[in-house]
């Protein structure tokens, strides 16, 4: 399912739930904003859904 993310999603995703960074950390090893990163975030995780969606249906 990552693969069919964008990689500004997958990286914050990644960043995020796997190796558990807080958003400042995230924001300083993607050398931009915490603002963006909440952002890409917020996106990322509907796109995950929605991929989620199409692949698995609604189980």
């Amino acid at each position: 399912m990552l693969e069919n993310l964008p990689i500004e999603y997958r990286e914050v995703l990644i960043f995020r739930e796997w190796n558990d960074l807080n958003y400042e950390e995230i924001a300083e090893a993607l050398e931009t904003t915490v603002s963006t990163v909440k952002s890409r975030l917020f996106k990322a995780r509907k796109k995950a859904g929605e991929i989620y969606k199409r692949l698995y249906g609604d189980e």
